[in-house]
């Protein structure tokens, strides 16, 4: 790829144009809206499609004036008008082919012990009541006792006559939408729809870092790749959680730089458009909790790394912005916390412990967040340590950290074997049984052998092209001292640090990947194409 400079930087003039490109980051946000209003209406017992459609709708078109003014004056992208154009047309292209064959082969296996039967049939469930209050008789009709046969849907240990379903009930929401309009059967075909959603989201984010044509072979990559097919094929919740984290990640780019250009005016009035700005931001950030349980510490990551990027530029009322950011982000926090601990409580209960860890580290991120901000000496330390890494030496040290951190995570298998002492998981012995392993260990935990998902699932080649790649981002970044481009940086690493160390998740494949795809794999994905 030419190097890219600012004499290269595009902005759609095109109307049309302009809303053909801005049109996934508008459904992300209108999909954490309907986020919103489902899991209320479905806490109220009063979950209708149309009413939650029809609600949702009409937030977001009070928002659209908004969202329109914050994407025309921020969106640019690398390349010339007529190969931006081309290759999103191409990106298009090859989504509709990569929908129109994944679509042949949905809901090929059977899943009863899988996510996919929790959520479809949830979904089914929904499309024909208002609440989730599911009779233990209603599944296999009257019986005195019922004895659950999948693990997603079990029984309330203090009332044998209900069932609960183990997972944040968003996502299954939003399928019964699809089989209430569409018939049962869109059940098990909308989730390709989402992952076409998802794929574009990834390819309209990736514009903003590489040229087109480099987004277009991200596109490529991630899309060809048996993780993405896999999960997109049955009713996993991955595709909409790239959906989610993407749309974001989007909104706090495209705040930054928004606020940029106005830094230097030093307008000492709050400015009651960027409060607004800042408090969908947050609930955004927020939204994935709806669907995942191990997104929580998302928020966290997008707060530290938002509020390093506004000690950088020092704001003017920096605090209210970010409180207002804070506020939305809580909001999203506390609805999740509310529909995992009210409607799956027994399921909140076995996660109990790292749930609420979760949220103890985002109540101490905003604190911190809120306190440093206010100190004036914080942004002259934060600058100084920027200038101090943006040299020769500094950037060569980043360089050699990244590189060292890369030898400890590819050697860990040579020296390291993980085990979770306090937890003997029968199906990870059973698993070794089948392979032949002389000694069964159900305390295993495997997290030492993380990185060769990478290699198994995207080749072994873009595991050190990610590396490389990475690491000349983040050198660029902090060199250019472009706070937007660093801050989402700063927010793959930190993911990267947690789920390589910590899967949190049984090792039996290619199913352990749920938490690699919206994260790992696409840092790679994205990463691998810098390093040409």
């Amino acid at each position: 790829m030419n190097k890219i400079n600012r004499e290269n930087k595009y902005t759609e003039q095109s109307n049309l144009w302009f809303l053909l490109f801005a049109l996934p980051i508008f459904t992300s946000v209108y999909l954490a809206i309907l986020g919103i209003v489902s899991v209320l209406l479905l806490l109220f017992e009063a979950q209708i499609a149309l009413l939650a459609i029809t609600i949702s709708s009409i937030v977001f078109i009070s928002l659209v004036r908004l969202l329109w003014t914050l994407c025309r004056k921020t969106i640019t992208y690398f390349g010339g008008k007529s190969e931006n154009r081309i290759i999103f047309l191409l990106a298009l292209f090859f989504i509709f082919i990569w929908g129109s064959f994944n679509v042949r082969y949905v809901s090929e296996n059977v899943y009863i012990h899988k996510d996919p039967a929790i959520y479809s049939n949830t979904a089914v469930w929904l499309t024909k009541h208002d609440n989730i209050n599911i009779q233990s008789t209603e599944i296999l009709g009257e019986n005195d006792e019922f004895d659950p046969s999948s693990n997603g849907i079990e029984m309330f240990f203090n009332d044998r006559s209900r069932l609960y379903v183990q997972a944040p009930h968003y996502f299954p929401s939003l399928l019964s939408y699809f089989g209430t309009f569409f018939g049962l059967h869109a059940i098990v075909f909308s989730n390709i729809l989402i992952a076409m959603l998802s794929l574009l989201l990834f390819f309209t984010f990736l514009r903003f870092f590489v040229s087109p044509r480099w987004a277009l072979l991200a596109l490529l990559l991630l899309g060809t790749s048996l993780p993405m097919i896999y999960f997109s094929r049955d009713t996993y919740t991955e595709p909409l959680t790239i959906v989610l984290i993407f749309g974001a990640l989007i909104m706090n780019f495209l705040l930054l730089s928004f606020i940029l250009p106005k830094v230097q005016k030093n307008n000492q009035k709050i400015n009651r458009q960027y409060l607004l700005l800042f408090l969908l931001a947050g609930l955004l950030s927020g939204a994935p909790v709806l669907v995942r349980v191990d997104t929580y510490i998302i928020p966290s990551l997008m707060l530290a790394a938002l509020t390093l990027a506004l000690l950088i530029i020092k704001i003017s009322n920096a605090k209210f912005y970010l409180l207002s950011y804070i506020v939305g982000s809580s909001l999203m926090i506390l609805l999740g916390w509310i529909d995992l601990s009210k409607l799956s409580a027994e399921y909140y209960n076995s996660l109990h412990t790292e749930i609420i860890s979760q949220i103890v580290l985002w109540v101490f991120v905003s604190f911190i967040s809120i306190s440093v901000i206010q100190v004036k000496k914080i942004h002259s330390i934060i600058n100084n340590l920027v200038d101090k890494v943006n040299t020769r030496n500094g950037l060569l040290i980043l360089s050699l950290i990244l590189f060292l951190s890369f030898i400890f995570i590819v050697s860990r298998p040579l020296w390291l074997e993980v085990h979770r002492s306090y937890f003997n998981n029968e199906y990870v012995a059973s698993l070794q049984e089948i392979n032949n392993h002389e000694v069964i260990d159900g305390t295993r935990f495997y997290a030492e052998q993380t990185h060769l998902w990478i290699v198994w699932y995207l080749g072994i080649a873009i595991l050190p092209m990610g590396f490389v790649g990475f690491t000349l981002f983040l050198v660029r970044f902090v060199r250019t001292k472009d706070v937007r481009k660093l801050a989402t940086m700063i927010i793959f690493l930190s993911l990267t640090a947690v789920y390589f160390n910590y899967p949190r998740i049984t090792p039996d494949q290619i199913w352990a990947s749920t938490g690699y795809i919206p994260t790992i794999y696409i840092l790679c994905c994205i990463s691998s194409v810098r390093s040409r």
